[in-house]
């Protein structure tokens, strides 16, 4: 059973560990807020001048409201199996509008409580230690002299490895399959621990990728002002309590795949993009977080197939139709809650190396009202 350990440490040279790719969001009557690799988080006002650079090195998301909500990650560990594993862990990192970092909130503190996801963050981990040892043993690997230690080894290493050896011990659990490979190996999980624990690049453990703060209740569980984010190491999202530093709700545990960008609607239910990243295609989900059902889908039938195995993101319009962002595709396509597809867009810019088209991150839709305020 694993357990959150550490500190809750919130300091700015620490921050630098972050990564993520650029993303802009618009507030303020037309500041352009930007979350941006290695560079921290800025905004800028409506004509391009510079207004705020902070040393925040954000990743994936932000929401303004009063404070500027972004996500982070610091050093972190995790005891798994009576021993201590070194991870990249994600915080909410709440700044005022000055840039000046009020909290950090640690989120695999807030999500510890709940059994569920503390089995998902020890399944999860069991299938990395799958992977790890299949780099162990590669030939490439091992001519290589360090393992891995240029990226996570989840992007290393495909699903493809874990499943073929479930399928190849069907009886086995998965802690006996990574027992049966390290005995293979002549290892033992002390021994592996000490090389995994050594890796230049930790290992992102939850992968939160979005944040949004709810503006709105969503009862019985889902207070105002309660931060809903998605996990897509854990296939789950889940409401945390920013007061209590507590999760007060999840969903998506057996049902979703690699999912980002859930958002609440105005009738209360969560809209999201959920990848499918082992099924193969991606669909959209509006669901109840009162009973957990799924209250409309776009994307099962074989007509409307679409697939995006990372990022993803989709927004309900004001006219009820949903922005869809089919990310690694570079394209980006607007639907009716019928599924008749009404516009349609493809990223121009081509990537000539791997001779296709660049990816679109996540579209947004800004009102004509809003950019002729801004010009004003």
């Amino acid at each position: 059973v694993g357990q959150a350990t550490g500190e809750d440490q919130a300091k700015d040279s620490s921050r630098k560990l972050a990564t993520g790719c650029l993303y802009p969001v618009l507030h303020d009557g037309g500041d352009l807020y930007v979350v941006s690799e290695g560079k921290g988080l800025s905004r800028y006002k409506w004509r391009g001048t510079l207004a705020l650079q902070t040393e925040v090195a954000a990743h994936h998301d932000i929401h303004i409201a009063e404070d500027i909500y972004t996500l982070t990650m610091l050093p972190g560990t995790y005891r798994y199996n009576g021993h201590d594993m070194k991870f990249a862990v994600d915080y909410i990192t709440v700044l005022d509008r000055q840039g000046k970092v009020k909290r950090d909130i640690n989120l695999l503190t807030a999500i510890a409580g709940t059994g569920a996801l503390k089995e998902q963050i020890d399944k999860y981990i069991s299938q990395i230690l799958l992977k790890y040892l299949f780099l162990l043993k590669s030939e490439q690997a091992a001519a290589n002299g360090k393992v891995g230690d240029d990226d996570e080894i989840g992007a290393l290493v495909g699903d493809e490895v874990v499943l073929k050896a479930i399928n190849d011990n069907p009886k086995k659990s998965l802690d006996e399959i990574v027992n049966k490979e390290m005995a293979a190996q002549g290892t033992t999980l002390e021994k592996l621990l000490v090389q995994f624990n050594n890796r230049d690049h930790p290992e992102h453990l939850l992968h939160v990728n979005s944040l949004e703060i709810a503006g709105r209740a969503l009862p019985p569980h889902i207070k105002a002002g309660d931060a809903l984010i998605s996990m897509k190491n854990l296939d789950a999202i889940a409401a945390i309590d920013l007061k209590k530093n507590k999760s007060v709700w999840h969903w998506g545990i057996g049902r979703i795949q690699g999912q980002h960008h859930p958002s609440v609607l105005d009738n209360g239910n969560i809209l999201l993009f959920d990848n499918g990243s082992r099924r193969m295609h991606s669909s959209i989900l509006e669901l109840s977080p009162s009973s957990g059902d799924v209250v409309w889908q776009y994307g099962e039938g074989k007509s409307s197939r679409f697939f995006s195995k990372e990022q993803g993101g989709v927004q309900k319009l004001p006219n009820g139709n949903l922005l869809i962002t089919e990310s690694q595709s570079g394209r980006a396509f607007e639907i009716t809650r019928e599924g008749e597809i009404v516009w349609e867009f493809f990223c121009p810019d081509q990537d000539k190396e791997k001779k296709q088209r660049r990816g679109i991150y996540r579209m947004t839709r800004v009102e004509r009202d809003f950019v002729e305020k801004a010009n004003q």
